[in-house]
């Protein structure tokens, strides 16, 4: 990995220097671009792939970020439910599958998608 020195093996093609990264640094890399696209390379090529497979998310609500600071310090009974709502946008680069996760906070605004 470029950044933390990991093994690399995710590239992208939309940023402008297609450096070799982890699945966190990717990830990380990517919050604020969601809909770039993503190849995974498979030891004697790259195939294309795609952020939401590598866990990338999108949180709705808290200015984009997560509405929990650290879920671990958070209990098991408070925690989210388990599992995924699904986002599909469609972009002049393809369609693409997203998860989301929207704020569950007393008073939140409610997202009808």
């Amino acid at each position: 990995c470029s950044r933390c020195k990991k093994d690399g093996v995710y590239r992208c093609v939309d940023c402008i220097h297609q450096l070799l990264c982890c699945t966190d640094c990717c990830c990380a890399l990517h919050e604020l671009h969601p809909l770039h696209w993503i190849q995974q390379w498979t030891g004697e090529c790259f195939e294309r792939s795609a952020l939401h497979t590598l866990g990338l998310s999108i949180d709705l609500g808290h200015f984009g970020a997560p509405y929990w600071e650290d879920i671990e310090d958070i209990p098991l009974n408070l925690q989210p439910p388990i599992g995924s709502k699904y986002l599909t946008i469609v972009d002049v680069t393809g369609i693409h599958y997203m998860a989301i996760n929207s704020c569950e906070c007393l008073n939140a605004e409610c997202y009808h998608l």
